[in-house]
C-alpha cells in the first residue's frame, strides 16, 4: 500500500479468501516515528551506584561497575568492607567488580567526583524538561502494560505491580518523568523487547524509588531522593541518586555503551553483564584481570575454561551449574549436579567457591555442603600443585569408587599433587566402598581437624579392586590422623 501521509488516520475494510465475513472498520493511525535523544549523564556515566548522602550493602551484593560517594566521605560506604588501594586514590571490595570512590581518597577523587555529581543533577534536570508525548497514562499503574519509546509524564507515582514490557529498537529512548515516587512490587520484573538498550531509558523520579525484593529492574534511575533495592531484587542499568542507596544483596550491571559478546568474556564485568542477562553457556576467552570480585555460577549454566579469573577472583557454583573446560560434552565436566557425570557432583544446597591465582591457575577450592567425587571416564579430580581443596566446617565430601581397571596404571579418584597440593579436612571426609585417593607428597598432602571415615575396604595391591583408602605415589597405604 502507497501514498499514505503521516497523520492522516486512515480506515479500511479487509475481506478475506474464501469467507463472505467482512472486517469492522480499522482505527489506526499512521504517525511519524517519535524518536528523542538520550539524557547526557556526563562523568554520572562513570558510575553504577552515585549517592550524595551515602551507598549501603546488605552483603553480598555484586556490582558490576564503580560506586562513588560525594560530598559525604568514605565512611557513607557501609557494608562493603572496602580496602584502600595502595594509591589511596579509591577502594575495593568483593562486592564490586569496579572501584569504590569518595572525596576524602586522594587527588583527583574528589574534583572528579564534585563533576559527577553535578552532571548527575543537571541529568535530573534535562531528563525531568523534556517535551512530554504521553500524559498520566494508565494513571502511572505500568502493570502488565508494553510501552513504546517516548517521553512519558506523570503527575503522581508509578506502579508496577506485574511484568512491565518496553518495546523499541537499539537506539530508542526512553524518559519517564514521575512527580512522586516508582513503586515496583515484588517479585516482578521490567522486560526489554525489540532490542531496546538499558542504556536508553532513564527514569527520572522526584521522591522514593522502591524496588522490592526478588524484582528485575531495566534502565538508569535519576531519584531526586533515595533509592532502596529489596532483597535479591536487581537491575541492569545506574542507580544515580541525590541521597542514599539502599542494598540488599543486589545485584547491579552498569550497562556498557558497546555490548560484548555475551557468550565470550574477557573480563569480569562481561561475566556478571552476561549472567545477568541469562546467557547460560558462557566461555572465559582470555585471562581475567587480577580483582577482587565474586561471581555466581547458577543452576542451569556453564563457564567454559574457568581457571582464566584471574588472581584474587571468585567463582561460585551453586548446586546445579556447571564449570568444564574446552568446547563441548565429553569428559570435561569438573563440577555438575547430582546426576551428572561430574567430577565432582553437588547435591542441592551445595556451593563450591574457586579462587583465582597468577598465570591461568588456581589457588584454592572450597566446598561447602554435600558433595561427591567420582571418576570421569577413569580421570581423577585433580588437586594440582600449589592448590588446595578444602572441605569446609559442616561440609561433606564422599570420594566414590574407582572405576579404572588399568592396574599397570592405576588411577585415583582423587589426587594431591605433591608440588605443595593439600587437602584440608574441617569437616567430614567419607572415603566409600572401592574408592582412592592419592597424596603424591605423603602425610604432607593432607591437613585434618575434622571427621575422616574410611570404609573403601582392605588393601591389596595384586589386585585393582583391592588398591583402595589413601595411598601414596608409591600406591602405599598411609595412616592419616583421625581416621
Amino acid at each position: 500500500m502507497t501514498e499514505l501521509v503521516n497523520g492522516i488516520k486512515y480506515y479500511f475494510k479487509v475481506s478475506a479468501v474464501n469467507t463472505v465475513t467482512e472486517s469492522a472498520y480499522s482505527n489506526g493511525v499512521s504517525e511519524t516515528p517519535y524518536r528523542t535523544k538520550p539524557v547526557n549523564l556526563g562523568a554520572a556515566g562513570n558510575y553504577a551506584i552515585l549517592s550524595k548522602t551515602g551507598i549501603s550493602t546488605v552483603p553480598n551484593s555484586v556490582i558490576t561497575g564503580n560506586i562513588g560517594v560525594s560530598p559525604i566521605s568514605s565512611t557513607a560506604m557501609t557494608g562493603f568492607s572496602l580496602s584502600v588501594d595502595a594509591t589511596n586514590e579509591f577502594s575495593r571490595s568483593t562486592q564490586v567488580v569496579g572501584k569504590a570512590y569518595a572525596p576524602d581518597y586522594a587527588s583527583p577523587a574528589a574534583s572528579n567526583l564534585t563533576t559527577a555529581v553535578s552532571n548527575m543533577q543537571t541529568a535530573y534536570t534535562d531528563a525531568a524538561g523534556r517535551a512530554a508525548k504521553y500524559t498520566e497514562l494508565y494513571k502511572g499503574d505500568l502493570s502488565g502494560q508494553t510501552l513504546t519509546a517516548g517521553v512519558y509524564k506523570w503527575g503522581n507515582g508509578v506502579l508496577i505491580n506485574s511484568d512491565v514490557y518496553l518495546n523499541g529498537g537499539a537506539n530508542d529512548v526512553f524518559i519517564f518523568q514521575i512527580a512522586k515516587g516508582i513503586t515496583q512490587a515484588s517479585g516482578t520484573k521490567i522486560i526489554l523487547t525489540g532490542g531496546a538498550q538499558a542504556k536508553n531509558i532513564f527514569w527520572q523520579s522526584s521522591e522514593t524509588v522502591s524496588i522490592r525484593a526478588n524484582t528485575h529492574f531495566e534502565g538508569i534511575i535519576l531519584g531526586k531522593t533515595n533509592i532502596a533495592l529489596g532483597a535479591n531484587a536487581s537491575i541492569n542499568g545506574r542507580l544515580l541518586a541525590q541521597t542514599a542507596v539502599t542494598l540488599i544483596k543486589n545485584t547491579v550491571v552498569a550497562p556498557s555503551e558497546s555490548a560484548p559478546s555475551l557468550s565470550s568474556v574477557t573480563t569480569m564485568e562481561q561475566l556478571q553483564a552476561a549472567l545477568v542477562a541469562g546467557v547460560t553457556d558462557i566461555t572465559i576467552a582470555s585471562s581475567i584481570p587480577t580483582g577482587m570480585s565474586t561471581v555466581i555460577i547458577p543452576s542451569g549454566t556453564t563457564l567454559r575454561d574457568y581457571w582464566k579469573i584471574g588472581f584474587g577472583n571468585k567463582i561460585v557454583v551453586n548446586s546445579g551449574g556447571n564449570l568444564r573446560w574446552g568446547a563441548g560434552t565429553i569428559n570435561n565436566l569438573l563440577v555438575g549436579d547430582a546426576s551428572s557425570s561430574a567430577n565432582l557432583k553437588l547435591a542441592t544446597g551445595a556451593t563450591f567457591t574457586i579462587t583465582g591465582n597468577v598465570n591461568d591457575e588456581i589457588a584454592s577450592y572450597v566446598l561447602n555442603g554435600t558433595g561427591e567425587v567420582k571418576q570421569q571416564n577413569d580421570i581423577p579430580f585433580v588437586v594440582a600443585a600449589n592448590q588446595t581443596f578444602t572441605i569446609a566446617t559442616g561440609a561433606t565430601l564422599n570420594i566414590a569408587a574407582a572405576t579404572d581397571t588399568d592396574h599397570a596404571n592405576v588411577q585415583p579418584v582423587l589426587s594431591v599433587d605433591a608440588s605443595a597440593g593439600k587437602l584440608v579436612v574441617n569437616g567430614t571426609l567419607n572415603l566409600l566402598k572401592g574408592s582412592r585417593i592419592f597424596l603424591n607428597n605423603g602425610l604432607s598432602g593432607i591437613e585434618n581437624t575434622g571427621i575422616i571415615n574410611n570404609n573403601a575396604g582392605i588393601y591389596d595391591g595384586s589386585v585393582i579392586t583391592g588398591m583402595v583408602g589413601i595411598l601414596d605415589a608409591y600406591h602405599i597405604v598411609i595412616d592419616v590422623s583421625g581416621i
